[in-house]
């Protein structure tokens, strides 16, 4: 089931994302652009200029608006980021054309790094490589063993999982 929200008078669909990231040749340059909708912990519209972009979080993934944590997930990056400038480091282009990108505040706090900082996203392990795997896994582990957010629960189900079943 789709949830519909409205979200500083965009219309957003929490559904259900997933797919093979394509190379986008990483020839593009780090953008800035205003955040004005958040779709769910990890997908944002940004608009940049004229253009509207859809940004997936690299390397994470935040649960899905019908999951627990799902609309904590969500509204955290809302309160924190809806209307706010925020700076795109393109990391790829994925299956569904949006691009996935490490999302950086005015202060340049990663977006990324922040949602497994509060517990609400696991480290998307699919899709991430190298020494930021490792940095976000240290994050993600740091969550878990202090209960930050999903980290509550025992064993909560990842995303991914969780999509094989709805």
């Amino acid at each position: 089931m789709l949830h519909k929200w409205i979200v500083g008078g965009v219309l957003g669909l929490a559904v259900v994302f997933g797919g093979t990231a394509v190379d986008a040749g990483g020839s593009d340059a780090p953008w800035s652009g205003q955040v004005v909708a958040v779709y769910d912990g990890d997908t944002l519209l940004v608009r940049h200029g004229r253009a509207r972009e859809m940004i997936r979080l690299h390397g994470v993934d935040a649960p899905e608006w019908e999951q627990r944590y799902g609309p904590s997930a969500g509204n955290f990056v809302a309160n924190l980021l809806l209307y706010e400038t925020v700076r795109v480091r393109p990391v790829v282009k994925d299956f569904y054309d949006r691009t996935v990108a490490v999302v950086e505040l005015d202060d340049g706090r990663s977006l990324n790094e922040l949602l497994l900082d509060r517990g609400y996203a696991w480290v998307y392990r699919s899709y991430v490589w190298g020494s930021l795997r490792y940095a976000y896994l240290d994050r993600e582990r740091v969550a878990r063993d202090d209960h930050r957010g999903l980290w509550h629960d025992a064993n909560p189900t990842p995303p991914w999982r969780w999509r094989q079943w709805y």
